[in-house]
């Protein structure tokens, strides 16, 4: 086990170590994983194309007024074509790409009254070069929205809500830019708990109980960071300008689908970005050893089809490797791991019912008297949200 001080992965230099421990932080590297930032890109994202892409460029940043005009269909739709190929080999312009062009697809689907079911070639077809590069689907995403829509505005200064601006809004607006922020920075806060389960692992595999204890406090640590951004989403993002207006045009694209010209002939269906896309929680879960079932668990692995390829590597990973739970199960005599325990994993539920009153505030009381409110993929989020946190406290070790 390497003793070096921690090298932050976006320097690109050596091999990275947790400051606390010396453990190896291999593992997070390959899954495109950083052990500060967590599921945010090691490097800011990109700001810009290289020369050529004006287009895309230009087009992206007119959107919201495109949108409110109900004209961006007929923009869209007269882009011209762009080789795709000039990005391959550089990830970040890749994402850059998948981005905006995910976001101009969209944009043509979405807009005005009627959804175009046919997406044109000139975006159908680098969209889905893309897409298939960095191995995700060919539509607006939680990666797109969330994980690499951003940039700070102090470049030396924290992943913090208030020094976030994003890159690219799409129907524009403070509420839409603060609630998309806030799932910005509540992975920020929650980054370094991804390296905390790595030591918790070696911890379990070596038989250090004081691994696991100090891993076990910097994910309970993490978790109410994340949870003070959570709780700050109703200071910029009024409830009623959320459901009506944030999140229609970033609905799913359904029955009887969207045609990609040029890629193929038959109508593909997608979900919608949805922060259960996101590996977070997720994560946070399968180290604590939580396991979900029945619809709950089918929606969730659903879900990591939508999510980079490395942070569904990990969570396999993850679930793959030994429960923290049947490990401290084992050492029933050692209190104060169980009590550690127990903390991460309330601290999860307390962050589960701040959202799920969130979504009740967002969802159900905006839509109306029935008093039913679905996410942007259709799902009825009250009621997951309450079965998924029901299915994790249960987990508490008496």
């Amino acid at each position: 086990m390497s003793t070096s001080t921690s090298t932050h992965a976006g320097t690109g230099a050596g091999a990275v170590t947790d400051p606390a421990t010396g453990t190896d932080l291999a593992r997070l590297l390959a899954c495109e994983i950083d052990p500060v930032r967590g599921f945010l890109p090691a490097r800011d994202p990109l700001e810009r194309l290289p020369a050529g892409f004006e287009p895309w460029e230009e087009t992206t940043v007119r959107l919201p007024s495109l949108m409110a005009a109900g004209r961006a269909r007929d923009v869209v739709g007269r882009l011209g074509p762009l080789p795709a190929t000039r990005l391959h080999g550089d990830r970040r312009a890749l994402w850059r790409a998948y981005m905006l062009l995910s976001l101009l697809a969209n944009a043509h689907v979405m807009d005005g009254e009627e959804r175009d079911r046919t997406l044109p070639r000139t975006i159908a077809e680098p969209l889905c070069e893309v897409a298939a590069a960095l191995g995700m689907p060919p539509i607006p995403t939680y990666a797109t929205l969330v994980l690499h829509n951003w940039a700070r505005v102090d470049a030396s200064g924290p992943l913090s809500l208030d020094n976030l601006v994003p890159l690219r809004p799409f129907s524009g607006g403070m509420d839409e830019q603060w609630f998309f922020l806030s799932m910005t920075a509540i992975e920020a806060a929650g980054g370094p708990a991804l390296a905390a389960v790595e030591v918790m692992r070696e911890g379990i595999g070596a038989d250090r109980p004081e691994l696991v204890s100090d891993a076990l406090v910097r994910i309970r640590d993490a978790v109410e960071a994340m949870m003070a951004t959570l709780r700050r989403i109703p200071e910029r993002c009024d409830p009623y300008v959320y459901y009506h207006r944030v999140r229609p045009p970033m609905g799913a694209w359904g029955e009887p689908g969207v045609v990609y010209e040029g890629v193929g002939t038959a109508p593909q269906n997608w979900d919608a970005a949805s922060g259960a896309q996101s590996a977070l929680l997720q994560t946070l879960d399968a180290a604590l050893g939580v396991r979900h079932g029945g619809e709950t668990d089918g929606f969730l692995r659903g879900m990591r089809a939508y999510m980079p390829p490395g942070h569904r590597r990990f969570l396999t990973a993850l679930e793959a490797g030994p429960s923290v739970r049947d490990h401290i199960v084992a050492r029933d005599d050692d209190e104060k791991l169980r009590g550690r325990y127990n903390d991460a994993v309330d601290v999860l539920d307390t962050f589960r019912r701040s959202h799920m009153g969130l979504t009740v505030r967002y969802l159900s009381k905006q839509a109306g008297p029935e008093g039913v409110g679905y996410g942007t993929g259709g799902t009825d989020f009250v009621h997951f949200l309450h079965d998924t946190r029901l299915e994790a406290s249960a987990h508490r070790i008496d």
